[in-house]
């Protein structure tokens, strides 16, 4: 099966109720379920594409993954969001780039016209010329990209609701995932990870959710990825414990010690 495609998955990610997560104890039996449940693409929204996985989808961290934070200004990324980095790689291992720092004004993406936090967008998906133009000035073909104020919230939505998302692009509330052949996250998708829509403050747990999604959990399961908790971890933990295709009854658990 060749899988060197564009999933038109349309990921709406959008948080519209994550809650606080609560941390009691699972089984390896459990895991092994949330990790197919928060994994399989069949748990995204997709527009007619009948895709579904076979096994473990993603990053492949033979070589690391590249970060970018994008700022007006080119300034350092919030605190939360380096300790949430932090606290991915004290379990995962030393899986991503330093960060690069962009300066740009990504509000020149945003639909002013909206009283949202909308993009200007046809499809939400950032295919419109200068968005693709801005990528390609900077280098930002492959990894996982953030940055604060752009999440998606459509108009008349209460900001609360709509505080971070995974996309593909800022102020956007889709996405099209590519893979490889092996179910490796393609070396040719560049994730979008949206922190804070100008009204709503977020937390570093909501700062390691949006980034656990771009890292392959796609899918919320209750109570422990409504937002973040020690079972979450060891979910994310276990999908970068197994290679990428792994079939999802063959998946070996990751627990912390």
């Amino acid at each position: 099966m060749n899988i060197k495609i564009l999933l038109s998955l349309f990921l709406i990610l959008i948080l519209s109720a994550c809650s606080e997560s609560e941390d009691s104890p699972a089984s390896d039996e459990d895991i092994l379920g949330f990790v197919e449940q928060t994994n399989s693409s069949t748990y995204y929204l997709n527009l007619g594409f009948n895709f579904q996985s076979e096994g473990i989808i993603r990053y492949d961290t033979n070589s690391k993954i590249p970060l970018y934070f994008v700022s007006n200004g080119g300034v350092e990324p919030d605190q939360k969001i380096i300790s949430a980095i932090n606290e991915i790689e004290d379990r995962l291992g030393d899986i991503f780039e330093d960060i690069v720092l962009i300066d740009y004004d990504l509000s020149v993406f945003k639909d002013h016209t909206s009283d949202g936090n909308e993009p200007i967008y046809s499809n939400r998906l950032g295919d419109d010329d200068g968005f693709q133009s801005f990528l390609s000035e900077n280098n930002m073909n492959y990894g996982i990209a953030i940055s604060e104020g752009t999440s998606f919230r459509p108009s008349g939505a209460d900001p609360s609701s709509y505080c971070g998302n995974y996309s593909r692009a800022p102020y956007a509330g889709g996405n099209r995932l590519r893979l490889d052949e092996s179910y490796a996250i393609s070396s040719e998708y560049l994730g979008w990870v949206n922190l804070g829509n100008g009204t709503c403050s977020w937390s570093g747990d909501y700062a390691l959710h949006e980034i656990a999604h771009a890292l392959g959990m796609f899918g919320h399961f209750d109570p422990h990825f409504g937002l973040w908790d020690a079972t979450a971890m060891d979910v994310l933990a276990t999908i970068y414990n197994n290679p990428a295709g792994t079939p999802y009854d063959q998946v070996v658990v990751l627990r912390a010690d």
